[in-house]
């Protein structure tokens, strides 16, 4: 799908994302692009998340990807529905594209959600285009 959100300064941003779920596990990825002159801030990237999902930060890292810059937040939330989820989301910055990259999942299957999660985040990769 694609929609549009606002960015950290207010501005409209397409994002494009696609998702797929299993009884298990929600797994999410996304892309938008940075507007020509702006600078993309990973700790506003955070921050956004955290309030969207109303959830709390418990880890946090920075990563790559190749030469790419990125970081990887790890955030408990409660949606209304009352499920604890457990939220692991990676953000990079590739050129002026900003990756997010998602595995959401039942907070009381926590023990497998490492080892899952892992495999998910390693299969992500950005070629180049042809």
């Amino acid at each position: 799908m694609t929609q549009e959100s606002p960015d950290a300064d207010g501005e409209k941003v397409v994002q494009h994302i696609a998702a797929t779920s299993s009884p298990d596990a929600t797994c999410l990825v996304g892309y938008f692009d940075i507007k020509p002159g702006l600078t993309f801030s990973f700790d506003k990237g955070r921050d956004g998340m955290v309030a969207a999902v109303k959830g709390t930060l418990l880890e946090e890292r920075n990563i790559s990807l190749g030469n790419s810059p990125g970081r990887e937040l790890k955030i408990a939330a409660q949606p209304a529905a009352g499920q604890n989820l457990l939220i692991v989301a990676r953000y990079y910055q590739v050129g002026d594209r900003v990756y997010v990259v998602q595995f959401i999942a039942l907070k009381s299957s926590e023990n497998t959600i490492a080892e899952t999660s892992g495999r998910y985040f390693d299969s992500f990769q950005v070629t180049a285009a042809r």
